[in-house]
């Protein structure tokens, strides 16, 4: 199994040791030294993959079976050296088997087809299934808008430039506007992730919530890998109520206690919103997965302590005139596209559950028309109970 931070590699040997205590699982890389009796190596991609002379560990496990987390990420040098290393590209090697929420890569590369890293998409399952099938919480959207306009700010490799970024997002206006409209969507009783531009922007973003009596801590990827896990460790346990990061919560991170997702970090990148997004719709522990059936767990779900991930998303003065998109073509990823929703649909306030039940019930030709303007949830929904009536 390959993963790329310490975090990831820790969170998938538990959850593999947790499901089949039998194998005997060991760690590769982050200090970590893989036994050869191990019959499952979790591996981290530096370990793994470095230049130079193979690790002894791949020749000693000769495995038959290659996982890839965050699949997206095949592509990068040091996975292919791993995948050269394991013979996973020879006809007779090990099954290459990725997964990934989001295989939409800015530079438009594909990773599956010919030529491509896999062969074929074996099976996808998208949001709005696992959400109607109770294995995610519900989601509540709401906007703060900012009187500025990402359009001016130059991007690189698909994506907003960080440091021209930084200046437009990391100000004192902004990171405050961003606090008030948390606080008034009823942020203080919710646990919090927060989504930054750079290391500074985290860092001043937390001391704002804590000048306002919140407590809260920035966390990065240069930080020390204990200091970070006592941070998110004290998250977790309530001693912190809200966590800033930069570019260190993006991915496969297991928080469940957080209920809601301030995002001060604007992307062109679909990959970069769902991951972001993702960290707070996980059940609580223990909740979803002590039903067989989806209506079960949906119930159990919506009667727990976190029935819902609130999103935030701090937005430009632009994108409330924009049509929807998709992934492929270029369009600002939105919450409401995650799920199958039209970003041209004003849901703020309201449940994507309740949203995609309201359109759902649409005619083709309304919900067409929904796609070419802004429209607001509340008077579809007025005309929707109406009409049933």
């Amino acid at each position: 199994v390959i993963a790329h931070r310490i975090e990831l590699l820790e969170q998938s040997a538990k959850t593999i040791e947790r499901i089949c205590p039998h194998l005997k699982v060991d760690i590769q890389g982050g200090g970590h030294k893989a036994s050869k009796h191990a019959q499952v190596v979790v591996g981290g991609v530096q370990s793994l993959g470095m230049p130079g002379a193979a690790p002894e560990i791949l020749t000693q496990l000769a495995p038959s079976l290659v996982i890839v987390d965050e699949a997206h990420h095949a592509s990068a040098d040091t996975y292919q050296r791993i995948f050269q290393r394991t013979g996973c590209y020879d006809p007779l090697g090990p099954m290459l088997v990725g997964y990934t929420a989001t295989d939409h890569r800015l530079d438009g590369q594909s990773l599956s087809g010919d030529q491509c890293v896999f062969e074929e998409v074996a099976y996808r399952y998208p949001l709005r299934k696992a959400l109607a099938d109770g294995w995610l919480v519900d989601v509540q959207g709401y906007k703060v808008d900012l009187d500025i306009n990402l359009d001016k700010i130059k991007k690189t490799a698909g994506d907003y430039n960080e440091s021209a970024l930084e200046r437009v997002m990391n100000t004192e206006p902004v990171n405050e506007a961003a606090f008030k409209g948390w606080e008034e969507i009823g942020g203080r009783n919710l646990k919090t992730i927060v989504f930054c531009v750079t290391i500074d922007h985290a860092k001043d973003v937390a001391e704002i919530f804590r000048d306002h009596g919140v407590k809260a801590e920035a966390i990065w990827g240069d930080m020390g890998s204990e200091a970070r896990a006592e941070t998110l460790r004290k998250f977790a346990g309530g001693e912190i109520d809200v966590v800033t990061n930069c570019q260190i919560l993006t991915e496969g991170t297991d928080i469940p206690t957080a209920s809601c997702i301030l995002m001060l970090r604007p992307t062109k990148s679909w990959s970069l919103y769902v991951q972001m997004v993702g960290r707070g719709l996980r059940p609580l522990p223990g909740v979803a997965d002590a039903h067989s059936e989806p209506l079960f767990r949906c119930s159990a779900i919506a009667r727990s302590a976190k029935p819902k991930c609130v999103v935030i998303d701090v937005v430009d003065n632009s994108v409330a005139h924009r049509l929807s998109g998709k992934p492929d073509d270029g369009s600002t990823p939105s919450l409401n596209e995650m799920f199958g929703l039209p970003s041209t649909l004003d849901t703020e306030g309201a449940t994507i559950s309740e949203a995609l039940d309201v359109f759902e019930d649409l005619d083709e030709a309304v919900q067409a028309s929904t796609r070419q303007r802004p429209t607001k949830f509340t008077g579809i929904k007025a005309k929707v109970a109406q009409f049933q009536m």
